[in-house]
């Protein structure tokens, strides 16, 4: 990726795919 990513927005992308990784699970 060319773009640096905002560490903000990083977590809340891993966040989120957590959460649906979580939930697949579950």
């Amino acid at each position: 990726m060319c773009k640096p990513i905002h560490m903000e927005d990083a977590a809340i992308l891993f966040d989120k795919e957590l959460q649906g990784v979580v939930e697949d699970i579950v």
